[in-house]
């Protein structure tokens, strides 16, 4: 049985506990919401591996709660929960929020003790695989910015130079818009939220699109350092990761395109 955590949100309350019932006496953690806020408490004070939640909220729009969830808490897996199966374009919409299964209520509890154990095993993993990446891409940062990195005799890309397209600074590509200044892209208008290192590696790329940016010349650019062309390319491809992630709702993996062996460069939108 995996040692993961389930959070649950589901409605009524009388659902909630027929569903927790059994999945304590299989041992599995678990905590119980019946309000979107009281679920989104318990995110913030408690590590996840699994969320549960009513596709036909009360209180909520499951889908927005599914977005917000993946935008939080990005190695959580998550299912919705139904009486009726919902619309197809409602589980397309499910699918592109991160949401990774449904199941039908009444419950099939063999089969949903299985795949819960399938989803648990996969959240503690990424869970894992996130915290080891972390702390290696976390000392390597330290590690650039107190002088141990640099180029240890191995080449190092020139940075392309940084011209900004459009009027009054503004990137254009596609529908995409930057503006420098504001620190803000948008996309038809639509402003797209992103975390500092991520709106500063896409602003580079914006900036040079279609041609590639190696590399050195990425990491360079968006933060300043100095590395050699393997240092970079791992730092790179951290950010890259978290910036994809980030913005996958709207692009899926499609608008970064990684150049093997040189970097990255922004796919027409």
């Amino acid at each position: 049985m995996s040692r993961g955590s389930v959070l649950i949100l589901d409605q009524p309350e009388v659902d909630c506990k027929s569903l927790a019932g059994p999945l304590q006496k299989e041992g599995i953690k678990l905590a119980c919401a019946c309000r979107t806020d009281e679920a989104v408490d318990m995110l913030r004070n408690c590590a996840f591996d699994l969320m549960l939640v009513n596709v036909y909220l009360d209180d909520a729009d499951s889908l927005e709660v599914a977005r917000k969830v993946r935008r939080e808490c990005p190695a959580m897996q998550i299912a919705f929960l139904g009486q009726t199966p919902p619309p197809a374009e409602v589980l397309i919409s499910a699918m592109r929020a991160g949401v990774c299964d449904f199941f039908l209520k009444p419950y099939d509890f063999p089969f949903l003790l299985n795949r819960i154990n399938v989803l648990l095993e996969l959240g503690l993993n990424q869970r894992s695989k996130d915290a080891c990446i972390e702390q290696v891409y976390g000392l390597l940062e330290r590690m650039v910015k107190n002088g141990n990195g640099g180029n240890n005799g191995q080449e190092h890309a020139e940075p392309i130079a940084i011209t900004p397209r459009g009027n009054g600074g503004l990137v254009h590509v596609g529908a995409l818009t930057a503006d420098p200044a504001a620190r803000t892209i948008s996309m038809n208008g639509k402003e797209i939220l992103l975390s500092n290192t991520n709106f500063d590696y896409l602003l580079v790329l914006l900036r040079h699109a279609p041609r590639p940016v190696t590399f050195a010349s990425l990491v360079f650019e968006a933060q300043g350092y100095e590395l050699s062309k393997a240092e970079a390319k791992s730092l790179a491809f951290w950010h890259i990761h978290k910036l994809r992630r980030e913005i996958s709702e709207l692009f899926g993996s499609g608008l970064i395109e990684n150049i093997r062996g040189m970097g990255y460069r922004i796919t027409q939108h």
